[in-house]
């Protein structure tokens, strides 16, 4: 089923119970096919390598906010929210919804910096299953979403970065300035020191279910067949993630500002 997109960046791709097929809508082929091979087949995998466990680790499954670099799907970046869906006939394949963004965005600052925008989209792909909400208003509600959608000036992006490459070590320089907090530059260090090693890259979040802890999670490209299946049941160690077991501790900033280290 296609639905005629109309003047509006987000779109979607996948089933809901409203519907008795695919649905798509506003997203281009060069996002739909990698997307739809990599998710036909670790569903596949899932349902080999799980047996009969993997229904309702699949059907318990959080929902998941990610960010793509440019060269995953196709050469735009991209941000979205999936979630594991059926369709009307019960037939499960996960619901996407997905916006492109700029090429030289940093995921990092990108997932910190559009949290309400993935806050309200979770709320509306969760309302797709809880009220079995129709293309039609679905369409409505994206416009309304795209609305709220605001851009940011990443601070710490405006830096460039300088680097030195021979044949056995990678060097980059970040520039130091009082108007960029220590934070923002780790985050474009981290995001320049994976794009430069050699590879697009995505990154995940979640707030986690009964059986997966809340988690961040990056890898090359988009997840690893066999480790997707580690996003459904929470076993980490077991589907070849390397897992940090300590919780990072998240401070509020507003009430507890610590004194700049390089603010001398």
């Amino acid at each position: 089923m296609y639905v005629e997109p109309i003047a509006s960046p987000t779109g979607y791709y996948g089933k809901i119970p409203a519907t008795g097929d695919f649905i798509k809508y506003n997203l281009p082929r060069a996002f739909i096919e990698p997307w739809d091979d990599w998710l036909q087949t670790v569903l596949t995998f899932g349902r080999e390598s799980m047996g009969a466990q993997w229904l309702e680790a699949y059907l318990t499954s959080p929902i998941y906010r990610f960010v793509l670099t440019p060269g995953i799907c196709g050469e735009s970046g991209w941000k979205g929210v999936v979630m594991p869906s059926v369709d009307r006939v019960g037939r499960y394949f996960p619901m996407t919804i997905s916006k492109p963004i700029d090429s030289t965005a940093n995921p990092f600052r990108h997932l910190l910096d559009h949290q309400d925008w993935f806050a309200k989209t979770e709320d509306l792909i969760l309302s797709i299953l809880e009220n079995s909400l129709g293309v039609s208003d679905l369409n409505l509600a994206l416009a309304e979403l795209d609305k709220t959608d605001i851009s940011h000036t990443d601070i710490a992006e405006l830096a460039t970065n300088s680097k030195t490459e021979s044949s056995d070590h990678l060097a980059v320089r970040e520039p130091l300035s009082e108007n960029i907090p220590m934070g923002e530059l780790y985050q474009t260090l981290l995001n320049t020191v994976l794009l430069e090693t050699g590879f697009a890259y995505s990154l995940w979040s979640t707030k986690g279910s009964e059986t997966v802890s809340p988690s961040l999670l990056t890898s090359q490209g988009l997840p690893p067949t066999k480790s997707v299946n580690a996003m459904l049941d929470g076993n980490w160690a077991r589907w070849g993630w390397l897992d940090n077991h300590t919780p990072i501790t998240v401070i509020n900033t507003v009430d507890t500002v610590e004194k700049d280290p390089w603010d001398r």
